[in-house]
């Protein structure tokens, strides 16, 4: 189990509510992102989650529903404090969609495009923080394929975490616990 858990809190209902979603948040080529909360929660409530949902053009479009769900079976499989746990799915009706909780800062890209390069002591500690989610990814048997900084949230306090498995390959030869040697061989 991760730290982020719902309990008791109803996504099933009409997720297309101004209940639920607060604001958009990004539109990618096959998925919408929103700010969202749940069902029966006051406005007053903050928004902490976030709702990635299949864009109405695809949802009958069975690979961008397969990528949902494998996103949902990796996350499944993954508990690091560096990638972001996807906590409710809906992958059997439309609207196909997946519940995350809200983690503050911005994808590394917006931050490179707002700005601009990275210092050296920054990066480093970026590329180490995604070196240990690569590592339980690739633990678990995966490989991510499409990691990029879109797909890196980098919070006000340097915290890095990795999302979006939907395009997640299978490895051929997983890493292992008991390898001490970073994963390189002999």
């Amino acid at each position: 189990k991760t730290a982020y858990e719902i309990k008791e809190c109803d996504w099933s209902s009409d997720v297309c509510s101004s209940d639920l979603i607060v604001r958009p948040l990004a539109v990618g080529r096959w998925c919408v992102t929103h700010l969202a909360r749940p069902a029966g929660s006051p406005r007053s409530l903050s928004a902490d989650y976030v709702l990635k949902m299949v864009k109405p053009e695809h949802a009958a479009t069975t690979a961008v529903r397969g990528m949902l769900a494998q996103e949902v079976r990796i996350s499944r499989q993954l508990n690091h404090s560096r990638i972001v746990p996807i906590l409710a799915a809906q992958l059997a009706q439309p609207p196909f969609y997946v519940v995350m909780p809200r983690i503050r800062g911005a994808t590394l890209d917006a931050a490179l495009q707002r700005y601009g390069r990275v210092a050296l002591p920054a990066a480093l500690w970026i590329t180490r923080q995604l070196s240990e989610a690569l590592m339980e990814v690739h633990r678990a048997g995966w490989i991510h394929a499409d990691l990029g900084p879109a797909n890196l949230i980098v919070q006000p306090n340097g915290t890095v975490s990795l999302l979006d498995f939907g395009l997640s390959l299978p490895c051929r030869h997983g890493l292992h616990e008991e390898q001490d040697n970073g994963g390189f061989s002999n």
